[in-house]
């Protein structure tokens, strides 16, 4: 194991004697993991995927958001969920979580756009929005207009949007996970976006060793 700075990265870099592989990953939270049999690829694909890091984090302004160890198992087991499926089913509430209800003050505002900002994120990398709601059937209308105008792609209103083994009987939607106000929205936002950012950060790592 050694440690380098590639870039303006601190990064450690390991060498698989059997397979002839080099493996690099960032000496921080978070960052890019890069396997090559060429070093000088290697530290390349490094370098780019940082820059890629860097940037995801800047629009998810995952920055501002301290980081929960605690969150950890649910964030990798979003990941994980997502990796092996392609696209995961996002339950989302609708007055005070996307739309507002009680709340109108520029905070809430703001945590409104920041919802409806991951989920169109999530959308683009492979999700099914479903609208998960207690509110009256005449307001369904109101709900896809509203969705529409934000450029929101929602797939359901309280119903499962995909044929699945579960979810079919009582009240209870599947979903990989749910956004609501009145269940820890803002720790769902944090495990959401940070999983957004590692599917990222895998898609583009696949996507460099296709071009390698």
């Amino acid at each position: 194991m050694t440690r380098k700075k590639i870039d303006k990265w601190d990064a450690i870099v390991l060498f698989d004697e059997i397979h002839k592989v080099y493996t690099i990953y960032y000496d921080g939270i978070g960052g890019a993991i890069i396997s090559d049999k060429d070093l000088e690829i290697a530290e390349k694909k490094f370098a780019e995927m940082m820059e890629l890091a860097k940037a995801v984090r800047k629009v998810l302004s995952l920055d501002n958001h301290e980081y929960d160890p605690r969150n950890e198992k649910y964030i990798n087991r979003l990941f994980q969920e997502w990796s092996q499926h392609g696209k995961i089913i996002i339950g989302v509430d609708v007055d005070d979580t996307i739309l507002p209800w009680k709340f109108t003050d520029q905070e809430s505002l703001d945590n409104f756009n920041r919802v409806i900002s991951l989920l169109i994120s999530a959308v683009k990398i492979g999700a099914y929005i479903t609208i998960f709601t207690a509110c009256n059937p005449d307001r369904y209308d109101e709900i896809i207009d509203y969705c529409k105008s934000r450029n929101l792609v929602i797939d359901s209103i309280n119903q499962t949007p995909i044929d699945l083994p579960y979810g079919k009987h009582g009240s209870k939607i599947y979903a990989n996970i749910f956004l609501d106000d009145r269940a820890g929205l803002n720790e769902s936002l944090d495990i959401l976006e940070k999983a957004i950012y590692r599917m990222i950060s895998k898609q583009h790592t696949d996507n460099l060793s296709d071009v390698a």
